[in-house]
């Protein structure tokens, strides 16, 4: 059978085989020939690993592979000469012409994939299409084909010339070369747009540069023949194949991709050759010699819209950049710069300069006489009105400075014992007093009200209020245009708090902007000043993470800490500690986050801040949720009750900050199994955090929390009501998948142990098949979904679904986390349960018995030891080993009676054993 009619029994009998249950595919491939059938299993066994779309191209395209292409093979009248490398689109070889018709030497790309009939003849049209693009700075594609294994292939013009930023780096072009250089990059883009074509994949790596000097751009359409490859459908997305740092947000999405697309890359191509940033002061590793250079504002405007979030900002086509560009070069006014008649007079005497200095000669040469004549009179005139403007602006200084005074002493003695009639005035009772005045006070001048209203701005932030803050700073900063440094410096501070604040409120748009507006004055009035661009970067790394950009938030934070000079400002650097290792908690990255915040503690310590400061309460409470989710809960617990009367004896217990903390306190509770205890800690919480206008992702976490304890407590009805209202908030919304996937999952649960049996299972098998589609049968959601439906079962009484799904959790938590980890005593817990249930006692009695030596062994927290002792009760009882099953439930029942509410399932389960032996039963 030649190699293509394989390839076509091959893929005829792999879709055949891809929707049949285990069992029928399994027989199928039994009635095969053996080899056959092997290659049929390796192709299947590629496509269950994962649904994600990008790794089932590459494992799919992998798995083709079963005859490496040697060196010396022949592919078509090519003959391969040597691998040159391998990515994620397929593997490059060097190749030669081996038919005797003409000597040349080219690169042959296998492309990954597994395609249909369909799928090859689409990428025959694409490659097709992709053979018309005739540009002398793009690689042309010569030929195509595929392997006697079916696996597709193109055969490109072979470059050879060294890579865009290395080429850079040796040269050492100024601006004007380098934006030329660009130009041609983007004539050859905008050449393929002509003719429909997109490339999708723009990034230096793929433009090399000849001796010449003329760049080659490689790869031009070939992250869609990857697509096709994989039989993608017609959908013209890029959730296959992209680059990181040079995708568009809508690539990265996965939604409809355009022109757009390319643009946006251009424009982050175009700031790494000239500045060494793949984002705004974010710079990446760049080879020896590359030489930054500094932007103008009006062609940093350029970038910054080439690079817009949306699409329908950017610039509408290659050529409309390219134009703006073009003006920059010839000094005349810029689309992307803001319009004024200041910037476009500055921009035509940059294009006029000997003309205007003619005219100005002429006029100077004919009004000569007169202004010797008045030369000595103007000197005068100028140095009075010097003099005069120097005394009013010191005047209007004073005048302000007066008033904030005069304001803050009436403050003060309106908040004085004989007045308040109190002896105990507190920082918040002196905040409220200034700021209710600063509202009744009409003679508070402008620019002295604003600087209050900064001022008060900070103090309620550290309170740990920031809707009060926000508004505080939103009044103030509103029109003010700071003129000197210590002004601007000053000014950017109050910027960055205001997008802080922001950010927490769920308003990322505004919070970006205003850290923008602080980078963008600290890069004007202090361009040199390390100790500012670290505030600078830290906040829009802030902003990032705020608006779940997490990748590029970890490399500003990364850049910061790496090696911060000796003056680095403290605050700044603790705000980044705390920060960094609260994003890596939120992804559950726990050891890293732990390493983050004990340097962030150590750094604290080095500079002497007492572990009593208020300074680093944040950056405590990041370190110990981070030790509960690490199982480290009672160490977490000390570590917060300490911080919490930090908090009380400094700040009060009030705010956002404050509920945090017990927000905090409540989780490492729970982990201990104190849930009562537990929900107390997180009713004072939602209590402080209720009015204080979290974002709904925030917020539906912390509902969330609390729902998940009550139900652990007991609380079914309570924690439904929580689960609910979290699920509400982030239905709609931006929140991440698996803290969306985790509420859904929590709820369904919950249903279940309240009795809705019916509804919790629709629920979760709609959940596990969301789970098997988007990430496979291999991943962490798939797994805890599954175990979830097992537990369903047992509550169902319904052994005979629940140990097949209980068999496929545990085989998936295995290849996830060991087969020592603790999640596997409950597993055999359950199983023993599913035991109990079918009348096996002997086996039931085994499996709980290893569960407790493994609970026990590995740390487990009493209070699930407690049920376990329950259990095996239960099994005793049931085996006629009543004076056993006393015994435990003698040890057993007190820890669940001080943990659980009566109708929590456990305890439930465990008095009504203990009914059954006639032990005393509790009320509490």
């Amino acid at each position: 059978m030649t190699g293509a009619a394989a390839h076509a029994q091959l893929a005829e009998l792999f879709h055949a085989l891809l929707d049949l249950p285990p069992e029928q595919r399994e027989a199928r491939l039994a009635e095969l020939d053996i080899t056959l059938a092997e290659r049929l299993r390796r192709l299947l066994d590629a496509d269950d690993q994962t649904r994600d779309p990008m790794a089932a191209a590459v494992n799919l395209g992998g798995s083709m592979l079963v005859e490496p292409v040697a060196d010396g093979m022949r592919l078509g009248p090519w003959r391969v000469l040597r691998e040159l490398g391998a990515g994620g689109m397929g593997t490059v070889l060097l190749a030669e012409r081996a038919d005797g018709q003409f000597e040349q030497q080219v690169a042959i790309k296998l492309i990954r994939g597994f395609p249909t009939t369909e799928g090859q003849r689409r990428l025959r049209q694409e490659r097709q299409i992709l053979a018309q693009l005739d540009h002398p700075n793009i690689a042309r594609l010569i030929d195509g084909g595929q392997t006697p294994d079916g696996q597709p292939y193109v055969v490109m013009e072979y470059v050879q010339g060294v890579g865009l930023l290395d080429y850079l780096a040796q040269a050492a072009p100024g601006i004007e070369a380098r934006l030329a250089l660009f130009d041609r990059i983007a004539d050859a883009v905008q050449h393929a747009h002509g003719r429909l074509v997109i490339h999708r994949d723009l990034k230096p790596a793929n433009v090399l540069v000849q001796d010449n000097g003329d760049p080659k751009l490689l790869d031009f359409g070939v992250a869609k023949l990857v697509d096709v490859g994989a039989d993608s459908g017609e959908q013209e997305s890029s959730t296959r194949v992209f680059s990181r740092g040079y995708a568009s947000p809508e690539q990265r999405a996965g939604n409809a991709i355009s022109t757009a697309t390319d643009v946006y890359a251009l424009g982050v191509v175009l700031r790494e050759m000239l500045t060494g940033e793949r984002e705004p002061g974010a710079h990446v590793a760049l080879p020896d010699g590359f030489a930054p250079l500094a932007l103008p504002a009006d062609l940093r405007g350029i970038l910054g819209r080439a690079t817009e979030a949306s699409p329908d900002d950017r610039y509408p086509t290659v050529e409309a950049m390219r134009a703006d560009i073009a003006r920059w070069s010839e000094g005349r006014p810029v689309l992307a710069a803001s319009d004024s008649w200041l910037y476009r007079t500055r921009k035509f005497i940059g294009r006029h300069r000997a003309g205007v200095a003619l005219v100005l000669l002429a006029l100077m040469a004919s009004s000569g006489f007169v202004w010797r004549l008045a030369v000595e009179r103007s000197r005068a005139i100028e140095a009075e009105a010097t003099a005069t403007r120097a005394l009013e602006a010191a005047e209007r200084d004073n005048q302000a400075a007066r008033a904030s005074l005069e304001f803050l002493v009436r403050t003060l003695a309106a908040a004085a014992p004989e007045v308040a009639m109190s002896t105990q005035i507190s920082v918040r009772d002196l905040l409220d007093q200034a700021r209710a005045g600063m509202t009744e006070d009409a003679a508070l001048p402008l620019n002295a009200r604003q600087t209050v209203q900064r001022l008060l701005g900070n103090l309620y932030m550290s309170l740990g209020e920031p809707v009060i803050a926000a508004e505080l700073f939103s009044d103030g900063v509103a029109g003010v245009e700071p003129k000197t440094t210590a002004e601007a410096l000053a000014f950017a501070r109050d910027l960055d708090s205001l997008s802080s604040l922001q950010g927490t409120l769920g308003q990322g748009d505004a919070s970006l902007r205003h850290a923008q507006d602080g980078a963008a004055l600290r890069e004007r009035f202090a361009p040199g000043d390390a100790a500012e661009r670290i505030r600078s970067q830290a906040q829009l790394a802030y902003a990032h993470y705020r608006r779940n950009e997490l990748d590029q938030a970890h490399r500003l934070w990364d850049a910061i800490l790496a090696n911060p000079p000796p003056d680095a400002p403290i605050d700044t650097l603790l705000d980044v500690y705390h920060v960094s290792a609260t994003s890596w908690l939120a992804q559950n990255e726990y050891e890293r986050g732990l390493a983050t915040s004990r340097a962030g503690l150590a750094y604290a310590s080095s500079k002497g801040i007492a572990t009593q400061s208020i300074l680093i309460v944040s950056l405590v409470r990041a370190h110990a949720e981070l030790l509960t989710n690490a199982g480290r809960a009672a160490e977490a617990t000390d570590l917060l009750q300490d911080i919490i009367a930090v908090q009380e004896n400094t700040a009060g217990l009030r705010g956002i900050r404050a509920g945090n903390l017990f927000n905090a306190l409540g989780n490492a509770l729970s982990a201990q199994g104190r849930y009562r205890e537990a929900v107390e800690a997180l009713h004072r919480a939602d209590a402080l955090t209720r009015d204080s206008a979290q974002s709904d992702p925030d917020r539906a976490i912390s509902l969330g929390n609390l729902g998940s304890v009550m139900e652990n407590a007991g609380d079914y009805a309570g924690a439904l009501r929580n689960f609910d209202a979290a699920f509400a908030l982030v239905e709609n919304s931006t929140a991440p998948r698996d803290a969306v996937m985790q509420i859904r999952r929590n709820r369904a649960r919950c249903l279940g142990l309240s009795g809705r049996h019916a509804e919790a299972l629709a629920q979760l098998e709609a959940l596990q098949d969301q789970s098997r589609r988007d990430e496979g049968e291999d991943s962490a959601n798939y797994a805890l979904t599954t175990w979830q439906l097992a537990v369903l079962a047992r509550q169902m009484h319904d052994p005979a679904r629940g140990e097949g799904w209980l068999e496929e959790a545990a085989r998936v938590f295995t290849a996830i986390v060991g087969p020592d980890h603790i999640l596997h005593a409950h597993v055999l817990r359950v199983r023993a349960a599913f035991a109990q249930m079918r009348g096996d006692l002997t086996a039931a009695a085994r499996d709980i018995d290893e569960a407790i030596t493994r609970l026990e062994a590995l740390g487990g927290i009493e209070v699930d030891v407690a049920i376990a002792r329950a259990e095996r009760a239960g099994i005793n009882a049931e085996r006629g080993r009543r004076a056993a099953a006393r015994r435990e439930l003698a040890q057993a029942l007190p820890i669940l009676r001080t943990a659980m509410l009566p109708a929590e399932v456990n305890r439930a389960r465990a008095e009504a054993v203990a009914s059954h032996l006639g032990l005393p039963a509790s009320g509490q």
